[in-house]
């Protein structure tokens, strides 16, 4: 979703999706039944950041950001002429976001005063996770299949405050505010979700074959692992 409208008004997303090049290599000694393998790639490259002060769910979530990185080595081995079996380790690791808005009190001279605060945390995290494989090759068709497992990033950072219409707050609520609402240390987390893949080919003639694959992923989310001023 990068569009949102409501009563109140509309409010748009700045919405990034990448796709950084994969490289991948592989090692066969001649005549053997195993090989060997290093890939690099990007699981997830993603931010979305709702820059729209009065967007609806921004006490629930404002921005949100994973630009990650996984290093695969992996192995395989020849049961038979036809099928083959594989796995390796996943380290993944890059940059996680988080941002909301949360809504603050501080008592002045005429009253109690609210205001918004936006907070945006930012990590450095890293994982480990692991995948299986298995591959089936017969003369004129074959099909293989990877399940991945659930990878947790995790790692600490450092969350900062905005304090909305900071200019329009009494003195006494803004020198409140500052001494509130300083950046510190947080900590976040996101689970990368488990994948299985599959596909299979046909040959229709010796020159040209047809494939077709399938994935399936379970939900993933982030969180602030750490608790925070409100």
């Amino acid at each position: 979703i990068d569009d949102a409208a409501s009563r109140s008004g509309g409010a748009a997303a700045e919405h990034t999706i990448q796709f950084p090049p994969a490289v991948y290599a592989a090692w066969h000694p001649e005549q053997a039944r195993w090989a060997l393998g290093l890939g690099l790639d990007a699981p997830t490259w993603r931010l979305m950041d709702w820059e729209n002060a009065l967007f609806p769910a921004r006490f629930t979530a404002r921005r949100s950001e994973a630009t990650l990185f996984a290093l695969h080595p992996v192995a395989a081995w020849a049961l038979d002429e036809r099928w083959s079996v594989g796995g390796g380790l996943r380290y993944v690791r890059g940059t996680v976001g988080y941002g909301d808005t949360i809504r603050a009190f501080e008592p002045g001279t005429s009253g109690l005063v609210d205001f918004e605060v936006d907070r945006v945390s930012e990590a450095t995290a890293d994982g480990i996770g692991f995948d299986v494989a298995t591959h089936f090759v017969a003369v004129r068709w074959g099909f293989g299949a990877t399940w991945s497992s659930q990878v947790e990033v995790s790692g600490s950072g450092e969350i900062s405050y905005l304090v909305r219409d900071f200019a329009a707050l009494p003195p006494e609520i803004q020198a409140a505010a500052t001494a509130r609402f300083a950046a510190q240390p947080s900590r976040l987390s996101e689970e990368l979700p488990e994948t299985l893949t599959a596909g299979a080919w046909v040959a229709v003639s010796p020159s040209v074959r047809v494939e077709l694959d399938a994935a399936l992923a379970r939900w993933s989310a982030i969180s602030p692992a750490s608790e925070q001023p409100g």
